[in-house]
């Protein structure tokens, strides 16, 4: 029940916020990472937090909406997190631990 509190919690906070600050937090965040059609998916994910999250505190249908949820934070993470990582290891940051990372991402087949 208490993750259910926290996680629907986190999503319906962070969907009613793109509805309330949509330049900082959906549509104008969206045009500037690169994401296609902002001024539609901005109000979408935002729909899709909130009533999801709603829905995962509620109990009500938990699974379509946790995999709805799954759905909207790996892209949340691959379209802001990755290329992050992947630009510091690929500009030779001293990230403690990362190259053997990096290594491994940009040099797959070898250093010939």
């Amino acid at each position: 029940m208490l993750i259910r509190l926290v996680v629907g919690g986190v999503f319906l906070n962070e969907g009613v916020l793109k509805f309330l600050y949509p330049v900082a937090q959906a549509s104008g965040r969206f045009a500037k990472i690169g994401v296609p059609h902002p001024d539609f998916f901005g109000p979408f994910v935002g729909t899709v937090e909130t009533i999801c999250g709603a829905m995962v505190i509620l109990g009500l249908l938990t699974r379509p909406a946790a995999i709805a949820l799954f759905i909207d934070i790996s892209v949340a993470i691959f379209t802001t997190k990755i290329p992050v990582l992947l630009g510091a290891l690929t500009q030779n940051k001293r990230t403690p631990g990362s190259w053997p990372i990096r290594d491994s991402l940009t040099h797959p087949a070898g250093h010939g």
